[in-house]
């Protein structure tokens, strides 16, 4: 899916909310956080990170312009009506895309980021899986052999190198039901990947430092940038 997140934080003090920082330093290359936080393209199957669907109304100016992709020394030269005016504008065009998102620390916090993929939505790519090639849909998992031994233990190339090798839609389709195949004279199985494992560990340590701050006051601004 093209485009990119752009995430940004805020902190709200007694005269309203402040902006801190964006979220795409802490992001990586997007490769993998832009699909399992959004919930698009071969992480669709996993249940959604919690969430509210649009924009708060009560935006700090300074989001605003980062948003916008204006510096924050913008403020000085727009008058309210102007930074409203430029701002609705800019929202409109996000009509077209996917729906922003906004949640609070707080609720990311208790997330459970330590799940993967339920029991559920596997039998269902099984049985009703997308025409598309299932074996992006294995990126939700690891391969394991009858020992519990994952690939990459006992196999020298890359990690993701496992997933190449199956074309065959059936053995996909038998791993996703939980059944085992034979692969390099192994008898091997899926192990769903957490969302923990799925997203850079930068990403968590931004939870943790704003945890460390004051997580009742701070939320996240996210949308999808095209």
């Amino acid at each position: 899916m093209p485009g990119y997140i752009r995430g940004f934080v805020e902190r709200e003090f007694a005269e309203g909310w402040e902006f801190v920082c964006r979220v795409d330093p802490f992001t990586g290359n997007q490769g993998d956080f832009k699909y399992v936080f959004f919930g698009t393209g071969w992480a669709s199957a996993l249940d959604p990170v919690v969430h509210t669907h649009g924009l708060p109304d009560d935006l700090a100016p300074n989001t605003k312009l980062a948003m916008m992709g204006r510096g924050s020394n913008a403020i000085d030269r727009l008058s309210n009506k102007d930074l409203y005016d430029q701002f609705q504008a800019f929202r409109e065009r996000l009509r077209d895309h996917t729906p922003p998102r906004h949640m609070y620390l707080e609720e990311l916090l208790e997330f459970d980021w330590e799940s993967g993929i339920s029991d559920a939505n596997r039998a269902s790519l099984a049985e009703h899986g997308p025409n598309m090639a299932l074996h992006m849909v294995l990126r939700l998992f690891d391969l394991i052999d009858s020992t519990g031994t994952k690939y990459s233990e006992w196999e020298s190339e890359a990690e993701e190198g496992w997933r190449h090798k199956f074309v065959d839609r059936d053995d996909i389709e038998t791993l996703l039901r939980g059944d085992l195949v034979e692969f390099e004279d192994r008898w091997v199985s899926l192990q769903a990947r957490s969302r923990h494992e799925l997203l850079p560990e930068d990403w968590f340590d931004l939870l943790r430092l704003l945890y460390l701050d004051d997580y009742r006051d701070v939320r996240f601004i996210f949308y999808w940038h095209h």
